[in-house]
Formats: structure tokens, C-alpha cells, sequence
């Protein structure tokens, strides 16, 4: 806590930290709310399709060297998918649970102290369950996988390379390859 100035300070900056993370929230739901309307939000290129389960079974076993096949995915992988909505429920969770908290006392006078005890624990539990991902699975994704050791610059310019979309997003490239094809005949 010294580090931090004191319980004070560490109070404020962890609820700066939950106000950040609220306007991001906030921003991707307004963003998939607003663009590309003319999509129903259930047939949007982020939301899991059964393809994405068939994706998923056939990349373990790619992995497992049970098959030689990569399989075809487009804008997002089913991986990536998991991610994004896994965050996501997360951060309805953390959102939820921890405006309660902030405002306990008020909270307290009309919801049972046994439901304000478990909401307590299900706040913690998300967050170690975040910082469980984020150390197993994103540190491998972004930074140790081999093919993008030390670390994939995509967040600072977000670019992917033709390399990448060749093995991760082949559906995608072809429709853009087409989409060029189109232009240039059209």
C-alpha cells in the first residue's frame, strides 16, 4: 500500500481503473451497436457460429498431430472469438458486481448481506480468473508463441501480415482477393 500512497489513494485509483474500464465496455457495445447496422448482431463476424465448434475440434487436433489440416478460419478465429466474449461476460461480471460494491452501503439496505457476501466473491473470482488468462493464455498468443516472439506489434498498428492471414484468416483473404478482383474487372 505504500506504494500507493495509502488505502486512500489505492481506493481512487482502482476506481479510476473500473471507470476506464466501464468506458470501454461502453465503447465496444455502442461500436457493435453502430456499425455495420445493416447486420443482425447475431450474424456479426465476432459472434461464435457451430463453425467455430467445428474449428475448434479440428485445430486440437492439429495440435494434438492427429491431423495435418489447419483449419480455415476468417475475420476472427475461434480462439480469438472465445477471447472477445470471455472479456466480455468478464467484464459484465466486474462491471455489475463491482458497482454494488462501490456503493455498498446504499446497496445494503435492499439486497441481503448472504447476496452482497457472494457477489463480493464472485468480483474477486473474475478478476483471478482474468489474471489467470491473461498470464497462461494471452502471454502465450501475444508474446512466447514462437511466431510472434517476442511480441506481435498488431496492437500498436494493427496490421496483420500475409503470412498471418495465409495460416489464421484464410476465409477472410480470399474475400478480400476477390473484393480487389471485383474492382479492378469492374
Amino acid at each position: 500500500m505504500d506504494f500507493f500512497g495509502g488505502l486512500d489513494n489505492m481506493a481512487l485509483l482502482r476506481r479510476l481503473a473500473a471507470l476506464l474500464m466501464i468506458g470501454v465496455g461502453l465503447y465496444h457495445v455502442i461500436y457493435y451497436i453502430l456499425v455495420e447496422r445493416h447486420i443482425p448482431l447475431w450474424k456479426r463476424a465476432v459472434i461464435p457460429t457451430k463453425k467455430d465448434f467445428v474449428d475448434f475440434y479440428m485445430h486440437m487436433k492439429y495440435i494434438f498431430g492427429l491431423s495435418d489440416e489447419f483449419p480455415k478460419m476468417g475475420r476472427y478465429t475461434w480462439f480469438e472469438k472465445f477471447d472477445y466474449m470471455g472479456a466480455f461476460w468478464g467484464m459484465v461480471i466486474m462491471i455489475g458486481s463491482g458497482i454494488i460494491m462501490w456503493k455498498f452501503d446504499i446497496a445494503l439496505q435492499y439486497i441481503p448481506l448472504g447476496v452482497l457476501e457472494a457477489i463480493w466473491v464472485m468480483h474477486g473470482e473474475e478478476a483471478t480468473l482474468a489474471i489467470a488468462f491473461l498470464v497462461l493464455i494471452h502471454m502465450y498468443n501475444a508474446h512466447i508463441n514462437p511466431e510472434v516472439f517476442p511480441m506481435t506489434l498488431r496492437w500498436i498498428h494493427g496490421k496483420v501480415t500475409r503470412k498471418e492471414m495465409e495460416k489464421y484468416h484464410p476465409l477472410e483473404l480470399e474475400e478480400i482477393e476477390k473484393k480487389k478482383g471485383a474492382e479492378k474487372s469492374g
